[in-house]
């Protein structure tokens, strides 16, 4: 079965009720800005009942209601940016919006849930920025690779603790599989943003992978680079 098949199958409930994907991505959402949400109607009504508790009003646009919405309110001065909610296929909602938002002269950053926001909350940096800077690989790069429950977890932190070897941890894990098989995201992508911004200060990187981990990531078709 192709990656393409499984979208109209992707439950945004058991994807958001993922724990990690509530402590890295709903729990720091709760906390940025003044977000319009723009998306399906499954994946908007789940986000919308796990950010209630948001301290910045944010609001929840379907996508076929964007262009009434955008008619009766000034973006630039109401949020601080745009961010495409689906777990069907947020690439190609992002371009509508984005063609939309340019059609009307209005600036304001649009941004994609899962491969911006998400893939910024696991690298460092703040939330509401594009992903999609330039690649600037590490002068020295490693994987630990291993199977569950081996004694690496240990290896991982003597090695971070040296201030110079990198910050191994588990980057490939549940979360950026599903989004990588059911949400199309890059995670060649997301791993070259990792040996960007998460190196120590003599240029090292280092992650550790579960080899099922591994495995299931590669059965995604939609990457855009190589490792």
């Amino acid at each position: 079965m192709k990656p393409e098949t499984w979208f109209s199958q992707t439950n945004p409930y058991e994807l958001f009720a993922e724990p990690q994907i509530q402590s890295n991505l709903l729990q720091k959402l709760k906390n940025t800005g003044n977000i319009l949400f723009v998306g399906e109607r499954s994946s908007l009504n789940v986000l919308e009942r796990y950010l209630t508790t948001s301290v910045y009003p944010n609001s929840y646009i379907w996508e076929s209601q964007l262009e009434d919405f955008l008619e009766s309110c000034n973006l630039s001065f109401g949020y601080e940016a745009v961010a495409i909610a689906s777990v069907k296929d947020e690439h190609a909602l992002f371009d509508r919006v984005s063609d939309l938002l340019i059609s009307k002269e209005i600036q304001i950053p649009v941004l994609k849930l899962f491969s911006d926001i998400f893939v910024n909350s696991m690298t460092g940096r703040e939330l509401l920025t594009r992903s999609d800077c330039e690649f600037t690989p590490p002068k020295l790069a490693y994987a630990i690779v291993s199977t569950p429950r081996c004694g690496t977890t240990l290896l991982c932190s003597l090695l971070e603790s040296t201030g110079v070897a990198g910050y191994p941890k588990e980057h490939l894990q549940r979360p950026s599989q599903l989004l990588t098989l059911q949400c199309r995201l890059d995670w060649v992508r997301y791993i070259q943003m990792l040996m960007t911004h998460n190196t120590t200060p003599n240029g090292v990187f280092g992650t550790k992978i579960i080899s099922h981990f591994l495995q299931e990531h590669q059965k995604s078709e939609y990457k855009t680079g190589s490792l």
